[in-house]
């Protein structure tokens, strides 16, 4: 729960990262929305703080290097140095304590539900305008926050950059949340075939903004793989990323797009790429580098063919397999010496095509 003393809310969060990691493992650690301070218009300027130099900042970067662990550090009202406008925005630290990455609240949450709720965070904060992506133990991770959920267009251009995960801490309402809250994480996560974790503060009904709680991790399946309640919880889930691979290779959508009819920013589409290459010896490796910022590379999308060799009755194959690192290898059998071999591609999201 988030109260009105700032310090108190702090010593609060460091004692659920430190029983997190001591008592749960946990490796990466994500923090609700505003968890220093109130969630309201009236709160966010007395709370403000720069980043990286304030107290909250500080504090964070100390328990992440003294802890070894990646620290997702929820939201706080921030306070630019440079422009003396505020700021809803996320802080990322490394396991050395270091700033990895800042993101800004894009989508502000501006919205009037009569006999609901109405709340305009645009009467004191400003939109950021940028996207923020962090990798992590081979995992590429995407930041919003809270209302940044409910634009399918920010997660798609997080799909669109190869991330595996989304993490939104959020704090939605009693009206939004029993309605919005679970149904957005697992939108999200079918939309674009990821891990998706929202955070939100625990509930506290005698608070000026009432929390939904409901914090939750949805697996690339659209499945909530674990949830807390409304009251105080910690929740712990093992994120596969080949459990990522496997959905996006079962139910190809990326790969099925028709882009000539739409497409976001970042997408692009190579169909019938045409390389040469030879001569070659005996049992050599071939290795295309595929750089792509979309999808895995399916084998069974690429097909090598012409595989000629010197002599009568020569011949070779291609055996197929890929990685997460972006590589596709074959090797040349069964040939005395390999005279050229053409390789056609029809993949989605290939940006660059090496051979060697």
């Amino acid at each position: 729960k988030v109260g009105a003393n700032k310090a108190q809310n702090i010593e609060n969060a460091l004692a659920k990262i430190r029983y997190a990691v001591t008592d749960k493992g946990a490796r990466v650690v994500a923090l609700p929305e505003c968890f220093n301070s109130p969630y309201g218009t009236q709160h966010f300027p007395a709370y403000a703080e720069e980043i990286p130099t304030g107290e909250t900042s500080r504090s964070l970067a100390a328990i992440a290097k003294e802890l070894g662990i990646y620290l997702i550090g929820g939201t706080i009202p921030e306070k630019c140095k440079t422009d003396s406008q505020l700021y809803n925005t996320c802080t990322v630290w490394s396991p050395d304590g270091d700033l990895m990455a800042t993101y800004r609240k894009i989508h502000l949450f501006d919205i009037n539900i009569p006999g609901g709720i109405t709340f305009r965070e645009s009467d004191v904060l400003t939109g950021g305008s940028s996207l923020a992506t962090v990798s992590i133990d081979g995992a590429k991770i995407g930041i919003g926050i809270c209302y940044d959920i409910r634009f399918d267009e920010l997660a798609r251009l997080y799909r669109n950059e190869g991330c595996d995960m989304l993490i939104y801490p959020g704090a939605f309402n009693m009206k939004t949340g029993p309605l919005h809250w679970e149904l957005l994480a697992r939108g999200r996560a079918n939309d674009t075939q990821s891990y998706v974790a929202t955070i939100s503060p625990a509930r506290d009904p005698s608070a000026g903004y009432v929390a939904w709680g409901h914090s939750m991790v949805v697996d690339p399946w659209a499945k909530v793989i674990t949830e807390a309640g409304e009251e105080e919880a910690t929740v712990v889930a093992d994120v596969n990323l080949q459990t990522v691979d496997e959905v996006r290779a079962q139910i190809p959508i990326f790969s099925q797009r028709r882009t000539d009819l739409y497409k976001t920013e970042g997408e692009q589409l190579l169909h019938n790429i045409t390389i040469t290459k030879g001569p070659l010896d005996v049992e050599q490796l071939i290795m295309l580098e595929l750089d792509y910022r979309v999808s895995p590379i399916q084998s069974e999308q690429i097909t090598f063919v012409q595989l000629r060799g010197t002599g009568p009755g020569c011949s070779a194959s291609i055996s197929n397999n890929v990685d997460r690192k972006k590589r596709l290898l074959g090797t040349v059998s069964s040939v005395t010496q390999l005279k050229e071999f053409t390789v056609n591609l029809s993949v989605y999201g290939i940006t660059r095509v090496n051979v060697r």
